[in-house]
């Protein structure tokens, strides 16, 4: 029994991947690649046994673990280019049969999703594990990984049946958020813009996460595990609504994090306390989403405002579709089908990369423990901005050991170029810090906006202030705005040699 709640869109995508109907749509795309039928949440669909899945924060090929066979159709699952998407609707009836509530929850490549899922969400991999260069723990048995594989997928599930609100801090978007109760996932509630930008991206997503885990690219993108769009309409109350979601791994997940902060290489407005005295938005936190300069709440406003506009259009259109539905008795919505049509399979976006880097911290050798004494912290929960950063370390960078800094690097310059390649920018990196173990935990988040013509008029509009000497904006060209980040990551982290370090 899979319980829906109108206010917890999880719910629905719960209920829907659980369905029979899903599991049918889902065998039919599996045997038309040319895979295994098996499929669902109870079955592991392209009859995969195996996962031991790879640090891809490390870089190490811990994968070869997998049968061959296995490995090989994961990896073909993932890079498969043809639609998966699968529209799932249902509905509540009373005890007389009469329909209460109305149900559609589409799926977006869901096929693809379901491999990135089996190798990047499998219970065996240690998720944890640090960048510094400890020992990998010993390869688990064929059985073992047949287990955690067969699991992964109804954990997933399990997840999403429970979730609650989250106001993340740290941004201005506006848009919502929920976390799940085990606190593993956040569902970020995307715009129709992002959601049809992503799609146009996905196959090269998958591409890159396959690159990441099957051949050991260093990442540390942030994982999309999934991307729906979910409709209701509750005909006891006369609400309906029609919302795009994404779920990601909360990188946060099972740490104590003491400091988080969103780091985007600009210092324009970029301090947590002039977002507060603005009092925009949401996103930050363990948040999974950073918006552009703090400052500039004219456009904060602009974006809100055509979020709200979105929102509307979308249940007007669902209320279109139930009226088709009405006749035809099938819950489709004219908008999802549009964006199905309109998604290019030939373009590609790389994955949310493979759990995010953990680079060991160096203590300070000063004896003021560091500097963090010199800095007034809004608040233990809210997430910093650069401007903070560098007040937090006293303008210096943080140390970082040689191979924690050299995998922070390559990373780096991996994500970034793929996301400029792409087309994608106003990007940032969420860093927190874990002082129990003495380690930053950090990920890549909110790549799904490419530099389109708003975006292009946006920085038109940011750019009249520097006239006055202000900081450059944050929304510049792709290129532009990737040398930027890089330059500023090299800024704020460096490496301190050890007794084991080689010149």
């Amino acid at each position: 029994i899979v319980p829906v709640f109108d206010e917890q869109p999880s719910t629905v995508i719960t209920h829907s991947l659980s369905s029979k109907e899903y599991k049918s749509q889902f065998q039919e795309f599996t045997t038309a690649d040319g895979g295994s039928s098996s499929v669902g949440a109870d079955a592991t669909p392209g009859g995969g046994n195996s996962s031991n899945s790879s640090n891809n924060r490390r870089g190490d090929n811990n994968n070869n673990n997998l049968p061959k066979d296995d490995k090989k159709d994961i990896e073909r699952r993932m890079l498969v280019r043809s639609k998966s998407h699968i529209k799932h609707s249902f509905r509540d009836v009373d005890v007389k049969g009469q329909t209460l509530c109305k149900f559609v929850c589409t799926t977006y490549w869901a096929t693809q999703f379901h491999a990135v899922r089996q190798v990047f969400l499998s219970t065996i991999t240690n998720s944890n594990n640090s960048v510094s260069g400890s020992k990998a723990s010993s390869p688990p048995s064929n059985n073992e990984a047949t287990n955690a594989l067969y699991n992964e997928e109804k954990c997933f599930i399990r997840s999403l049946s429970s979730s609650n609100s989250w106001a993340a801090s740290g941004g201005k978007s506006g848009a919502a958020f929920a976390k799940t109760k085990d606190d593993r996932f956040v569902v970020k509630c995307i715009s129709r813009t992002e959601l049809q930008m992503f799609l146009d991206c996905a196959p090269a997503y998958f591409e890159y996460l396959s690159k990441s885990f099957f051949h050991g690219l260093p990442t540390v993108l942030c994982k999309i595990v999934g991307v729906y769009q979910i409709g209701y309409h509750n005909k006891a109350t006369g609400k309906r609504d029609m919302q795009q979601v994404a779920v990601m791994q909360n990188i946060f997940y099972g740490r104590k994090i003491t400091k988080t902060f969103d780091l985007k290489g600009s210092l324009r407005g970029r301090f947590a306390k002039n977002l507060e005295s603005n009092n925009v938005g949401v996103a930050g936190g363990n948040q999974l989403d950073s918006t552009e300069d703090n400052n500039e709440s004219s456009s904060s406003k602009d974006s809100v405002a055509h979020r709200k506009n979105s929102r509307s259009k979308d249940q007007h259109e669902y209320s279109d579709s139930e009226s088709d539905e009405d006749d035809e008795d099938s819950s489709v919505s004219t908008d999802d089908s549009n964006e199905e049509d309109n998604a290019s399979a030939d373009r590609s976006l790389s994955p949310d990369s493979a759990t995010s880097s953990q680079p060991k911290l160096k203590p300070s050798d000063n004896g003021d423990g560091g500097n963090k004494a010199r800095v007034k912290i809004p608040s233990s929960e809210t997430t910093l901005l650069d401007g903070d950063f560098l007040e937090f370390t006293a303008g210096k960078p943080l140390p970082l050991s040689d191979r924690a800094k050299a995998v922070f690097h390559m990373s780096i310059l991996n994500d970034t170029l793929f996301l400029t390649l792409i087309n994608v920018l106003d990007y940032s990196i969420l860093v927190g810090i874990d002082e129990e173990n003495m380690e930053l935990v950090i990920g890549i988040i909110d790549f799904m906006r490419q530099y389109d013509i708003l975006k292009q008029m946006e920085r038109v509009g940011k750019s009249i202030p520097m006239v006055v000497g202000s900081e450059a904006p944050t929304i510049i060209q792709p290129p532009l705005y990737k040398a930027r980040f890089t330059n500023a990551m090299e800024k704020y982290f460096m490496t301190v040699p050890t007794k084991w370090t080689t010149i």
